[in-house]
């Protein structure tokens, strides 16, 4: 099916609220065209998603805005140059090139999965957090960002830079401008939200990891640009540049400071590493130096190390399943001081119901009640949950439900809605034998999206299916 959008018709897809769960705009292996001058605005969700014979294609010439979530599979295709306005948060299981892209919910919004911007990345109202993930402005593309509503996280450009010559890398807060020797083909990546840690102090919650293809006697001049919130509580008058690399940081100092504008300038930078701002006054009470999450069968393992501890009594042991909200789900009891590296560790035991990626943080606590959050850790289940499968069989014409005999052992209900949420059927199934199949006949069943809920041992499964 495709659904195309004139410049005479302005569709609003007009989302109710029932039951708490606002209504979802599907887009499964069709075709969505909006031409130039014509807006689409979705009220809640966009759910793209490969139906197993289609991709999902927007060509999108006008304006797509959404209220609630962009979601995409990794087949997802998109082309057009006009603009994606969100609303809620970002879902892909596979990168994805947008044209524009424009930040208004006002709130964060969370990026799960990389993506390519090739022409404007806007937050007029709200922070798009990124986490592990990563968004990548292409040679043409900027960014715009206000002191309120920002990215934070990881963000990446690569410009080229002769000799004699300035550039902003697409407005991403650095500066650089050449003297005699040209440092070629440079890439930049924006870390926000983290503060790097070296004998014992920790710098701003910002830096840049710059590598030019030339990297020697640049005589290059640097402007360093941070926000307010990424200052961690560091004097800006005390403000420096240091380079880091491989866990320990250089002071270059500074030529000039401007505390209304945000920026600390050094002139004579000679190489690039990791540039980043702080002092030698700010000492770390806990530095973290090691923080990863892996998945042992049906365990989630947390590890992470300190290098050097002043009164800490412990970790909160956080998670979350939208990278947002956490909660506390564990404690870790700390060393107090210590200046030798301390080994942690703590399982939590994955239930059958978790999401295709949960996200965790630790909350170091004082004894004096002042505490710090770690960086945030993904963890990608890779199907692990999905123990119950269901899809449609079109040479068959029927829905196909798979249950491991090895995972249950009693009854199974289904139950098949339309998208009305009315009842069209239902069924008990018991499990028997190592083939647990069931198959429900669809032929004769008017083309849709159904909605199909499975009860089991496993718990609830529910499943969108077009036929």
């Amino acid at each position: 099916m495709k659904l195309k959008l004139n410049l005479l018709f302005v569709l609003f897809v007009l989302l109710n609220y029932k039951a708490a769960k606002a209504q979802i705009f599907y887009n499964h292996g069709d075709t969505v065209s909006i031409n130039s001058g014509t807006l689409l605005y979705l009220g809640g969700d966009m759910d793209n998603q490969n139906n197993g014979l289609n991709y999902p294609y927007l060509f999108n010439e006008g304006t797509l805005e959404l209220n609630g979530d962009f979601s995409s599979s990794a087949e997802m295709l998109y082309t057009g140059v006009g603009s994606v306005t969100l609303g809620g948060s970002y879902y892909s299981s596979g990168p994805l090139t947008l044209y524009n892209m424009n930040i208004t919910g006002g709130s964060t919004a969370v990026l799960s999965g990389n993506i390519t911007i090739s022409n404007s990345l806007n937050l007029s109202s709200g922070i798009l957090q990124t986490n592990t993930d990563t968004i990548t402005l292409d040679s043409a593309a900027t960014l715009s960002e206000t002191s309120t509503s920002y990215v934070l996280g990881n963000i990446r450009t690569q410009k080229y830079l002769g000799a004699g010559s300035s550039h902003a890398f697409g407005n991403i807060g650095l500066g650089i401008n050449t003297n005699a020797t040209a440092p070629g083909n440079i890439s930049v990546v924006r870390n926000t939200g983290t503060a790097i840690t070296a004998s014992g102090n920790q710098s701003i919650k910002r830096n840049y990891t710059i590598t030019p293809d030339n990297n020697t006697s640049l005589n290059a001049d640097v402007e360093f640009s941070y926000l307010d919130a990424e200052l961690n509580s560091i004097n800006e008058n005390e403000l420096e540049l240091f380079a880091c690399n491989s866990g320990s940081c250089t002071e270059l100092g500074y030529t000039s400071r401007d505390a209304t504008a945000n920026t600390v300038s050094l002139n004579g930078v000679n190489s690039f590493s990791t540039l980043t701002l702080g002092n030698n006054l700010h000492p770390l009470p806990v530095t973290l130096i090691n923080f990863s999450v892996t998945k042992n069968d049906d365990v989630a393992q947390l590890n992470w190390q300190t290098a050097m501890e002043e009164n800490n009594a412990g970790f909160d042991i956080e998670k979350s399943v939208n990278g947002k909200t956490f909660s506390k789900i564990g404690f870790v009891k700390g060393n107090g001081n210590s200046y030798t590296t301390q080994t942690y560790s703590f399982d939590d035991k994955l239930s059958f119901n978790e999401p295709n990626t949960i996200y965790y943080r630790l909350k170091q606590l004082d004894y004096n009640g002042k505490f710090a959050y770690s960086p945030v850790q993904k963890l990608i289940l890779s199907g692990y949950q999905k123990n119950v499968k269901a899809w449609y069989n079109a040479s068959a014409k029927s829905i196909e439900i798979s249950i491991p005999n090895n995972k249950i052992t009693g009854m199974a209900t289904y139950q098949l809605l339309d998208m009305q949420g009315r009842l069209l059927r239902t069924e008990k199934y018991q499990s028997v034998g190592t083939n647990n199949t069931i198959q429900i006949n669809m032929d004769g069943m008017a083309k849709s999206i159904y909605q199909l809920i499975i009860n089991s041992e496993l718990g609830t499964n529910t499943f969108k299916i077009s036929n």
